[in-house]
């Protein structure tokens, strides 16, 4: 867990899920059938992760038939969970109920979601591995996910989505604040600093929500995009900067405000990000213009407007 698996499933962008999840579904009831039900509820396990893994590269979210075999495979999750527990694979039901945990979040089920990652918790928590701590790490970052997923939902959404979301990750963050390399299975050499941005990233997130929480966001969210651009992960570090930026407008920090936008734009026009590099000069002239700062302004856009392409030029124009 943790890491992206495919089982020997070969597929495209968009492969025929249905052929493939039948094919496999058919194993599963052989199996059964031959009274090899250990070998039959991995078999729902493999294709359920891979069924995940086919969620996450389809860039709808709400495409109809990723949702139907979502659904699908939840359902024989089930089954393969009563199979595995009178036998107590305690690493195999741990892998089914996460499985389970992370199809009801992507179906927007969030209490199904929470109910089936806390038994993931239990399970590590109660039989421990060599991975113990890696497998923590994902499953409070999934809950923490979860909550905050839940909270930006109108109609789902509580004032304790944040108070859990906020809770998660920190436990997240303890947890691999004792993690080295060989806590990770097959890990790369930037992994656990890869880990460690996106827990300071996603803390400051939070903490950025609660206004007596600023000083912590502003913390977090500094160590984030220091060790994004260690990381050379420019994406990873605009995005921080976007957030710096949104914290310090609600502190009404505007010299702080007009950084965050100088650095978030400059990043992008080193990276060629011609989109990014739009709605970031759209920004920061909005923001001067809040301000007041004319003079700012057009030194800002007299400087800038002929990097952005012409494309966006006529918006701006518009």
């Amino acid at each position: 867990m943790g890491k992206k698996v495919t089982y020997g499933i070969e597929y495209a962008k968009k492969p025929n899920i249905a052929k493939i999840v039948k094919e496999h579904i058919a194993k599963y009831q052989t199996l059964l059938s031959e009274n090899r039900s250990t070998k039959a509820a991995e078999t729902v396990i493999n294709i359920t992760e891979w069924v995940l893994d086919v969620s996450d590269e389809v860039d709808d979210p709400k495409d109809e038939e990723i949702l139907q075999y979502l659904a699908y495979v939840i359902k024989h999750s089930k089954n393969a969970v009563k199979l595995l527990e009178p036998e107590e694979h305690f690493g195999l039901l741990s892998r089914a109920h996460n499985n389970m945990c992370q199809c009801y979040l992507k179906l927007h089920i969030y209490s199904s979601a929470i109910q089936h990652g806390l038994i993931t918790i239990n399970l590590f928590n109660q039989h421990p591995t060599s991975q113990t701590k890696s497998h923590l790490q994902n499953a409070y970052k999934i809950i923490g996910d979860i909550y905050f997923t839940k909270s930006l939902n109108k109609l789902e959404s509580r004032y304790s989505d944040f108070e859990n979301a906020h809770k998660y990750y920190l436990l997240e963050k303890q947890v691999i604040d004792t993690m080295d390399l060989s806590d990770i299975e097959e890990a790369e050499p930037d992994d656990l600093k890869k880990l460690k941005q996106s827990s300071h990233f996603n803390l400051g997130v939070m903490e950025s929500k609660v206004h007596a929480l600023y000083t912590d966001a502003e913390k977090n969210l500094q160590e984030a995009v220091t060790l994004a651009h260690k990381l050379n992960d420019s994406v990873a570090e605009r995005t921080v900067w976007w957030e710096l930026a949104n914290l310090y407008k609600r502190a009404e920090k505007d010299n702080n405000v007009k950084f965050c936008q100088r650095e978030e734009f400059n990043l992008a026009k080193r990276c060629g990000f011609k989109e990014d590099m739009f709605y970031c000069f759209e920004e920061k002239c909005k923001f001067l213009l809040y301000l007041e700062e004319y003079d700012e302004y057009f030194q800002f856009y007299e400087q800038n407007i002929g990097s952005i392409g012409p494309t966006y030029i006529k918006q701006c124009v518009k």
